[in-house]
């Protein structure tokens, strides 16, 4: 080789670093111990490297690139068109290509292709590789692509990194529309009962004369309140996240819909004495497409809105309706107005703000969030809609809605049909003097029930609500507010039934139990104890029922929960039931038991009663055989709990023995005939049900 003029071993050997050792070398030598160096340092080279010729044939990689293709030198890898690369390591004819077409285009254009993501390939395990990789053209004195070198980094942890962020975020996002979604179907459904109990409550408020009285509904119509403000609170915040939905076009009945939201809002307008105009003109369609779910939650928003800031007077709903039939397009007019309190002409610009309320939420008269017409004008500006209010101070609010929308060929030709109601509070100031009588003759109604009853609650509040609500069916009603005051109690008393709660200041419910339980000679032994929660937690009822529980309840305790538990743990009698003169079926009883005027309902109970019975019998049987006495219990109280509502005196009085003996009882084969005698009452109960369905 001939030396570069002015390049001598010294200088080369200074240039690239060689130690002193090396100055007998030669040139060659040197230039070939450089050429070894370099080749060793491409070979650890991170990443994949490799460098192909003008045909896209391979003519040297690094050591990487081997352990991919699973061979043992560069002279296997030297000389190979993509095609022969693919059979060894198995590429698919679409990865080839891929490959090959890259390679050609860099070849073909001399411009680079950078952070290319290649379709991925095996490795010799079998797992699949994600590369990304950057080809780029080297160029001969002349211009001329003379060979392409490529870089691939392995991106399979990231790959796999993004694919499970993007999985998280996909279940993030799902939850986050479930969320969404049940907040905002529940919307009418917690709602409605809130509303309606405020309303109601309040009427009973104002026409209550008993002082006493007057003070538990007080109480009851302020937690009311509390919890449909809280309601509203929780449906607006829903609300907001409404706009993540895509706007849609489906056939809705505006009618309808309009007629279930002034239902909605009937309770609370009631109470306040207020009238509702509900009117729809006959311009209107009787079906239209739009987004029901946006439409619905702005007119919840814009009715609840102007009831709760009028105080006297009226609130309108008024909906019209322009149509062009050439085009199936059609304007539909939406005007709230109310006699309220009115905005102030300065805050109307920034009424549609979030969290901005035109009344200062330290005045404590008018609660909220301050989202409803955020919600409101959101949901109108997605619709391609329009809004504007006219509003003075003390003289009351009207807003008017422009929202656009379509309709089917087929719903052009029918006519919309003419709305125009008035809905006013039943309780006119004439029925509530009316009502006044009645109520004081409630007042001294006999309690119809003998127990002596245990209340065991440490909430003030709900201690005294319950005892309240038990006092209408018994006078005998002890309570305590502890464990140790309760054991103090059960101590020094019998009691017919206890009624508790599992959370208490100095422990659980389940510690009486356990202690009055594990004595069997306690005065309260066979005492039937029920479980009072607020949360509906599987685990923790499981918990109470094996502690030695008769029952679990969730709270609040209601009449109807605390007269069917005083109907199945009835008063011990006799061991034997009183059957004498019962009737089988009757009818009158069932009505009354279910509050209606028509024997239809009451049958219909029987009905349900039958069906129970074919499946609770039979499991009741497997029971007595396996002289299982905590299952027995469970299915004994489910089917004396279904009795209660039939209006089956027989079946009643039957239950209610066997499942007082079974409480009693450590093996069921001593109580066998009792077993015997139930299941003969319950074909005859069959025998004339059938009879009774058939004539």
């Amino acid at each position: 080789m001939k030396r570069e003029s002015g390049l001598n071993n010294t200088k080369l050997r200074k240039l690239l670093g060689f130690p002193d050792e090396t100055a007998n070398l030669s040139f060659d030598e040197i230039v070939s111990g450089v050429s070894n160096y370099y080749e060793r340092l491409i070979a650890k080279m991170p990443g994949h490297v490799y460098w192909l010729d003008a045909d896209a044939r391979t003519v040297g990689c690094n050591q990487n690139v081997l352990d991919s293709f699973g061979l043992n030198s560069i002279n296997e890898f030297i000389g190979l068109s993509y095609e022969q690369q693919g059979k060894i390591v198995g590429w698919s004819e679409e990865t080839t290509a891929s490959f090959r077409a890259d390679t050609f285009e860099v070849i073909k254009t001399g411009k680079a292709k950078t952070n290319v993501e290649e379709p991925p390939v095996k490795d010799p395990d079998g797992h699949l590789v994600y590369f990304l990789t950057t080809r780029v053209p080297v160029f001969n004195s002349e211009g001329q692509v003379i060979a392409v070198v490529g870089i691939s980094t392995d991106i399979t942890q990231l790959k796999k990194t993004q694919d499970e962020l993007a999985e998280a975020k996909d279940k993030a996002e799902a939850a986050n529309i479930a969320k969404t979604e049940f907040v905002q179907n529940m919307q009418h459904d917690i709602r409605t009962p809130s509303a309606g109990m405020w309303g109601v409550l309040d009427m009973l408020t104002k026409t209550e004369t008993d002082s006493h009285k007057k003070e538990v509904l007080n109480m009851a119509l302020s937690a009311s309140k509390r919890l449909l403000d809280l309601c509203n609170d929780a449906v607006e915040f829903g609300d907001l996240s409404g706009n993540a939905r895509p706007v849609l076009e489906k056939t809705l009945n505006l009618r309808d819909l309009a007629q279930s939201v002034v239902e909605l809002n009937k309770p609370a307008a009631f109470a306040k004495d207020l009238v509702i105009h509900f009117k729809v003109d006959a311009s209107v369609p009787m079906h239209i497409l739009s987004d029901e779910f946006r439409i619905s939650r702005i007119l919840v928003n814009l009715v609840g809105n102007a009831i709760k800031f009028t105080n006297k007077g009226t609130v309108t709903l008024n909906l019209k309706a322009k149509v062009d039939e050439d085009t199936r397009r059609g304007l539909l007019t939406i005007e709230i107005k109310d006699t309220g309190i009115g905005i102030a002409a300065h805050k109307i610009e920034s009424i549609y703000e979030k969290f901005t309320r035109a009344v200062a939420s330290n005045t404590n008269k008018y609660p909220g969030t301050g989202l409803g017409l955020y919600v409101v004008k959101t949901f109108i500006d997605e619709l391609n809609g329009d809004i504007e209010v006219n509003s003075y101070e003390n003289e009351g609010s009207s807003f008017k809605l422009s929202i656009p929308f379509k309709v089917r060929w087929e719903d052009l030709s029918k006519s919309g049909v003419e709305i125009n109601e008035r809905f006013s509070s039943p309780l006119s100031n004439e029925i509530v003097e009316e009502l006044k009588p009645n109520v004081k003759k409630a007042a001294h109604t006999k309690t119809p029930f003998t127990h002596h009853v245990l209340l065991v609650e440490d909430d003030k509040t709900c201690l005294f609500a319950e005892k309240q609500l038990m006092t209408a069916f018994t006078n005998k009603i002890d309570s305590a507010e502890n464990v140790a005051d309760a054991l103090k109690k059960l101590a020094l008393k019998r009691y017919d039934l206890v009624i508790s709660d599992l959370g208490l200041p100095d422990g659980s419910g389940c510690d009486i139990v356990t202690q009055i339980k594990g004595v069997p000679k306690s005065l309260n032994y066979k005492t039937p104890f029920v479980a009072m929660t607020a949360h509906n937690d599987e685990q923790k009822l499981r918990q109470a029922m094996d502690a030695g529980f008769s029952a679990a309840e969730t709270k609040p305790l209601t009449t109807e929960t605390a007269v069917e538990l005083l109907n199945i743990y009835s008063v011990p009698g006799t061991e034997q039931p009183k059957n004498e003169g019962l009737a089988v079926i009757d009818l009158a009883l069932g009505m009354q038991r279910i509050s209606v005027q028509e024997e239809g309902p009451a049958i219909e109970a029987l009905s349900i009663l039958y069906e129970t019975l074919r499946e609770d019998i039979p499991a009741l049987q497997e029971a007595e055989q396996n002289n299982d006495i905590e299952k027995a219990r469970e299915i004994l109280h489910k089917i004396r709990g279904g009795l209660y509502y039939s209006g089956t005196p027989r079946l009643e009085e039957t239950f209610r023995v066997l499942h007082d003996e079974v409480k009693r009882s450590s093996d069921l084969r001593s109580i066998d005939l009792l077993f015997s005698l139930a299941y003969g009452e319950v074909k005859l109960f069959a025998e004339e049900y059938k009879e009774l369905v058939e004539s």
